[in-house]
């Protein structure tokens, strides 16, 4: 079975990943600390894609978007959504996800944001949140939101206000830790600047997925 669950992430990729000589604005890191992988959105389209496996971690599927294929002319938007299972090492381990946007261009000055996440953990996820008004990738100049480790099912939403000189860069991290293999934690999180009346997540076929590997997995240990 490991070797097929290897064997899936390589067809959705070879589907799914877009290639085009252009700059990169979008930028998704993935690492266990010792490996590490790096896709950009080389044609602009706003959106990146991984599937693969990572050292231990065997399954990982996660997708990027940002604008144009969410927010508009007066919003700056990053949503990441992400399915994640532990290989069979007992000690587990920690896998950070990172996604960037640089070039944002609206709004200027003060303003407010809003952040959403949800999802479902074996483990626990952890959010982080971040403007980067120099416009480095992967910036941390300003840290939004924190979210602390959740565990179990959660969902959230935080508001706040920041102030905006540009363009700037806006960054989610996501740490994901699970104690032992054969874990699964899926999730959806979402930054959208000005605070905008409501944000449609992301992703919600991925957290399906990932609460139904988790339930079986539960099965198959009792």
């Amino acid at each position: 079975m490991r070797k097929s669950l290897r064997t899936l992430p390589a067809v959705v990729l070879t589907g799914l990943i877009f290639v085009s000589p252009a700059q990169a604005e979008l930028i998704l890191t993935l690492s266990d600390g010792e490996t590490t992988v790096q896709t950009s959105d080389l044609n602009t389209d706003g959106a990146v894609l991984y599937a693969g496996s990572i050292g231990d971690w065997f399954l990982n599927i996660t997708v990027g978007v940002a604008n144009p294929i969410i927010g508009d002319g007066n919003t700056s938007s990053l949503d990441l959504s992400s399915l994640n299972i532990s290989g069979s090492s007992e000690d587990g381990g920690v896998l950070y996800i990172s996604l960037t946007d640089t070039n944002n261009t609206v709004p200027f000055g003060a303003t407010n944001y809003m952040v959403e996440y949800g999802g479902t953990s074996g483990g626990t996820v952890a959010f982080q949140s971040y403007v980067d008004t120099n416009n480095t990738a992967f910036g941390t100049e300003t840290l939004l939101y924190d979210t602390g480790a959740l565990d179990g099912a959660f969902s959230g939403t935080g508001f706040g206000g920041v102030s905006l000189t540009g363009p700037y860069s806006i960054t989610t991290v996501a740490t994901i830790t699970h104690e032992h293999g054969f874990m699964a934690s899926g999730f959806n999180h979402g930054v959208t600047i000005p605070e905008p009346g409501s944000l449609a997540l992301i992703g919600i076929g991925l957290l399906g997925l990932a609460i139904g590997v988790r339930r079986s997995s539960r099965k198959g240990k009792s």
